[in-house]
């Protein structure tokens, strides 16, 4: 962590595997992992090695960099695809499942089941969802719904364009909350849900 004048004042190891970070307004972390960081890689869960850091998918440090918390046993998480927060709130959208999952900071969880593979990016304006990309051919793929009741119902889909042109392969998306920012060809593009 580093201050203001750029002097690091604090460091942790968040593990191995990281797909996403997000901080949240009052520092809190939160970190969603790819397979590597959840079954282990490069001595984590080896025979000599520490259990990952990111076992569980998904973790929550705390504004001084401690691990708080983690996503809950229960969830089917071999890698967190999506990930944005809103406020303190996270959501995830993870393979192998592709639940889509909040998780407070007071320890509640709420998955919802859902059938759209492959998004690489998570909007949310509870209980609106936008799920932003696919596996090709679906790179450019924005699929609005609901949740409603225990599932996600798709409404919508559409595609994701800049300019009236499709977004080529190479742009990078982030998500905050109802936010989208993508980086296509050096700019910078803000949509919201």
């Amino acid at each position: 962590m580093f201050d203001l004048d750029g002097k690091l004042t604090a460091s942790a190891a968040f593990g191995d595997g990281i797909e996403q970070v997000l901080s949240t307004p009052t520092g809190n972390s939160w970190v969603g992992y790819f397979d590597e960081g959840i079954f282990g890689n490069l001595g984590w869960n080896d025979i000599l090695g520490p259990e990952p850091i990111g076992q569980f998918g998904i973790n929550r440090f705390d504004e001084n960099l401690g691990l708080v918390a983690h996503a809950p046993g229960g969830l089917n998480i071999a890698s967190c695809y999506a990930l944005t927060t809103d406020g303190e709130t996270a959501w995830a959208y993870c393979y192998t499942d592709w639940d889509i999952i909040r998780l407070d900071t007071d320890g509640r969880t709420t998955p919802w089941s859902n059938t759209i593979a492959g998004a690489g990016a998570l909007l949310t304006r509870f209980p609106h969802i936008a799920l932003i990309g696919g596996y090709p051919p679906d790179r450019n793929r924005v699929v609005t719904g609901v949740l409603d009741g225990p599932d996600f119902k798709p409404q919508s889909t559409s595609v994701l364009t800049v300019d009236g042109h499709q977004i080529l392969d190479g742009a990078i998306f982030q998500s905050r909350g109802h936010e989208l920012h993508a980086y296509v060809d050096g700019s910078w593009q803000r949509s919201e849900l």
